[in-house]
């Protein structure tokens, strides 16, 4: 193998793959799952906010048919084995998805852990989590009127900007040391909002000549989105913010 099929191997081992059953127009599937308007949104505001510091780092979406491969199926088996939530049914369930099952698979950038899985033991971690959330948002709001609308803390991703990947604050490391005014970056940690399955923003259309705008978001006309109910506290919480 050439030393640049190699690199590109590298580089895609450390992607994430979100893997989105589409709708189908009649039978198997029509009346659940993500309709082609919905996924086309989604994918416009990936290509939108991926240049700004912050967000998912976009970089292919793809249209499949057909069952899982081995290795996708293997996956799901384990996510769900561990006792994981799975919004939707087994791949292999014959009576979810038809032969002919449409995918959307989108390709990012592994954004690390989710901030709800997180066990934070700094001040100066919550500070740069908070900040970074903060400003990543000022930016996209500033840039393209962007709204997130389901930002939780499930749909906020950490990872460490150190060599070594370690997330865990250096024991003697304080402000003064680092010399650093406000304490910003002390932590290392990176923060990244990710799913805009709900969110709403502007796109600019430049061939436009009058400056015309195009909304991307999703329909809150959509009532499931307001009827479910949260199975423990924090969910609840969400619902009824939602509500």
């Amino acid at each position: 193998m050439s030393k640049s099929r190699l690199a590109k191997l590298r580089e895609y081992g450390e992607g994430v793959f979100k893997v989105v059953p589409l709708r189908a127009q009649k039978g198997v599937g029509s009346k659940k799952f993500t309709t082609i308007d919905e996924i086309v949104a989604e994918v416009k505001l990936l290509k939108l906010l991926d240049p700004i510091p912050g967000f998912a780092r976009f970089r292919e979406v793809h249209v499949v048919q057909g069952r899982f491969p081995p290795s996708f199926q293997a996956a799901w088996d384990s996510y769900k084995a561990a006792g994981k939530d799975c919004e939707n049914p087994n791949p292999a369930n014959k009576r979810a998805y038809s032969d002919q099952q449409l995918w959307a698979i989108l390709e990012m950038d592994d954004a690390g852990v989710e901030l709800e899985k997180f066990k934070w033991s700094s001040v100066f971690q919550v500070y740069d989590i908070f900040w970074g959330v903060a400003m990543g948002l000022a930016r996209a709001e500033e840039y393209a009127l962007f709204e997130h609308r389901d930002l939780h803390l499930g749909n906020i991703c950490l990872r460490s900007k150190r060599p070594d990947g370690d997330m865990q604050l250096l024991a003697d490391v304080d402000a003064n040391q680092l010399g650093a005014s406000s304490g910003f970056g002390i932590s290392s940690l990176e923060t990244t909002i990710i799913d805009y399955s709900l969110s709403r923003a502007e796109l600019r259309l430049t061939d436009e000549s009058e400056g015309k705008v195009e909304v991307a978001s999703t329909d809150l006309d959509n009532k499931g989105l307001f009827d479910a109910v949260g199975r423990d506290e924090a969910e609840i919480l969400q619902r009824n913010t939602y509500r």
